[in-house]
């Protein structure tokens, strides 16, 4: 693949059809307009006192903030971070990554996937993967669908992608109002028996004055959650170079970044035998830690769990 010839800024990404014919062929069909079905996506950590705490949209000149907060804590997020944004603020990028943060997908310019093109929609997801893998070495496994927006044929190409799929069951709702945000975090942290994952925002000035507090309530909860990356909670690899493969192309051939001082998962193997179980995994559509951490948020019978037809309204938490 070489140099990349990304995107100039924050605009929708180019199709190509190579990658459209190697991970865009055999799509089922869209059904409706039902685009907050996340019954076969990642909801929420499998154990009662697992807490998945994630960043969307960034990197920003308000990452820092969020990163020294998490620091004084020793605590480790996942940051589902947006190619263009990354473009702009690559130092930024590395910095999370070497402090131990789950790097992870947002597409590149944060389109509705499957409101675009199915070839918009591929190169949205893998230019997203390129920039991150030329800024800090390593590709990630994990996304997070823009506005939470998903359906069979956009799921189907991610899964062929080998991609873990991560919507959330509380939504702090910070990019509309800072007020409520640390009290119905403190709530879940004080009352919650299940399973979290917790959407905010590392993008905008005035969301970001909560962060620390919001941080501390979990912290300090009664409830005795633990905060983490998303991977940790589920027990995957946050990254998976067998990405390229699965595309039919090379990786970008940017230099590696440093490793990071707590890597919040395993680098993954690059084995033939796990190349050929990747492949397998891939073919299934879901991982198996995925799968447990679905049936093990059904059983909890909450508002966390996942199930079939699963509206957004109903897990805005």
């Amino acid at each position: 693949m070489g140099q990349a010839n990304y995107p100039k800024g924050v605009v929708m990404a180019n199709g190509n059809p190579e990658w459209t014919k190697a991970v865009g062929s055999g799509l089922p069909a869209a059904s409706g307009k039902d685009f907050y079905d996340w019954a076969d996506d990642v909801i929420a950590c499998p154990g009662p006192k697992q807490w998945g705490l994630t960043y969307d949209d960034g990197p920003s000149p308000e990452t820092p903030k969020v990163l020294d907060a998490l620091k004084s804590h020793s605590i480790k997020a996942t940051f589902f971070t947006v190619g263009a944004q990354a473009q702009a603020y690559p130092d930024l990028l590395k910095r999370a990554h070497q402090e131990g943060h789950q790097i992870a997908l947002h597409t590149w310019s944060h389109k509705s996937l499957p409101e675009i093109s199915l070839d918009n929609a591929i190169a949205e997801v893998v230019y997203n993967a390129m920039i991150v893998k030329d800024t800090i070495g390593v590709t990630p496994k994990f996304i997070r669908v823009p506005y939470g927006k998903i359906n069979a044929p956009i799921r189907k190409m991610l899964h062929n992608l080998g991609l873990t799929i991560v919507a959330w069951n509380l939504d702090t709702k910070d990019w509309r109002d800072t007020a409520p945000i640390v009290g119905l975090i403190k709530e879940r942290a004080d009352t919650g028996t299940s399973g979290v994952v917790s959407l905010q925002h590392d993008i905008n000035p005035q969301v970001i004055e909560h962060i620390p507090k919001s941080i501390e309530a979990i912290v300090n909860g009664k409830a005795g959650y633990k905060a983490m990356p998303v991977s940790t909670c589920l027990g995957q690899e946050a990254y998976d170079e067998g990405f390229w493969t699965r595309l039919g192309a090379a990786p970008p051939s940017g230099s590696a970044a440093s490793s990071p001082s707590e890597a919040p998962a395993p680098a993954p193997a690059t084995s033939a035998a796990t190349k050929a179980a990747t492949a397998t995994a891939t073919a299934t559509a879901t991982s198996a830690a995925t799968k447990a951490a679905t049936a093990t948020a059904q059983a909890s019978g909450t508002a966390t769990a996942h199930s079939t037809k699963r509206k957004y309204s109903e897990v805005h938490l």
